[in-house]
């Protein structure tokens, strides 16, 4: 290990492509029975959608993709490609799962954009299909960059968001600037697929995101909530930078489960805020490894940059730098 300053205080304890173009209109799926496939040009019965601007209400390119509580839930499928601005689902009556060969290509156009919102009143939403997310606007190029960024978002506790396919997201044309940011609340979000993003992966809010794939990830910014690894290629070859965001949030970082994990990844903790360096000197502190589930032991291979101010750092399972 090269950590680049000796100050330490241990508390131990144990295929989507970039699109800009604005949505033209809301695409809600109704509840009627035997509407499965979802990219029919024109579906039968007509109200199989209501409100896109495709024919008979389905949805056009460009537009909002949503389930309600009206809408129909099960095995739906995607088995050609798609060009949405975003997918939402609310209020769910129960499971939905989406597969076929599609790929989905999401614009999600504008900063702060959830291009996979969920909130589904305690419904899991899978997605087999490999989604690439598009840009909409701004740029990851500052260090957790939070003012324009593309999010698959999950506004309820018990709501989980799960991609099984691969997710790509490369920015804007030619500049390694794309920003994905993993929210919610949940603790059953994962991507089990191959993640690339060629700028900066971050996480924010108190939920867990899982990431199972070997992944190629610029950098990855955490901030809040717990980042799990299912291979030692999680978190792509990049700087992982935790921070406390200049307030009371205490980043976790751990194995899924037991497995053992070897991380390529440098460290970083000294980002408290954007101008602040203060990170983990008060209350807060970064964790490493659960007291249950992601109890794994892990290795940092290379370095760790704690500035020049004491780091408040708990280990809840063993872990070297």
């Amino acid at each position: 290990m090269k950590i680049k300053h000796s100050n330490l205080l241990l508390l131990a304890a144990a295929t989507i492509v970039v699109n800009s173009s604005a949505y033209a209109a809301t695409a809600v799926k109704s509840n009627v029975a035997g509407t499965t496939e979802l990219t029919s040009t024109a579906p039968s019965p007509s109200n199989a959608w209501t409100g896109g601007a495709g024919t008979n209400g389905s949805p056009a390119s460009g537009d909002i993709v949503s389930w309600n509580n009206t809408s129909l839930v099960g095995n739906q499928t995607i088995s050609s490609a798609v060009t949405w601005d975003k997918m939402t689902f609310s209020g769910l009556t129960g499971a939905l799962s989406i597969g076929g060969t599609g790929t989905i290509t999401l614009n999600a156009t504008g900063g702060n954009s959830n291009a996979l919102d969920n909130n589904g009143a305690g419904q899991a939403v899978t997605i087999s299909n490999n989604i690439i997310l598009g840009y909409g606007k701004g740029s990851a190029t500052t260090l957790g960059e939070t003012g324009n960024r593309v999010q698959l978002g999950i506004s309820t506790a018990n709501t989980n968001l799960i991609l099984t396919g691969n997710v790509t997201s490369n920015g804007t044309a030619f500049v390694s600037d794309a920003n994905v940011w993993l929210r919610g609340l949940s603790t059953g979000n994962r991507i089990d697929g191959t993640l690339t993003v060629d700028g900066q992966l971050g996480k924010a809010d108190v939920g867990t995101w899982t990431l199972n794939g070997i992944n190629t990830i610029g950098r990855v910014f955490v901030n809040n909530g717990t980042l799990l690894a299912g291979s030692d290629q999680a978190f792509g070859a990049g700087t992982i930078y935790l921070s406390d965001n200049g307030q009371a949030q205490n980043p976790v970082i751990a194995s899924k489960d037991s497995t053992a994990r070897t991380y390529a990844n440098s460290l970083d903790l000294t980002v408290g805020t954007i101008s602040n360096t203060l990170a983990f000197t008060g209350s807060t502190t970064a964790s490493f490894g659960q007291t249950s589930g992601g109890t794994g032991t892990q290795t940092f291979s290379t370095d760790v940059n704690l500035g020049t101010s004491v780091r408040r750092i708990t280990t809840h399972s063993a872990t070297t730098f």
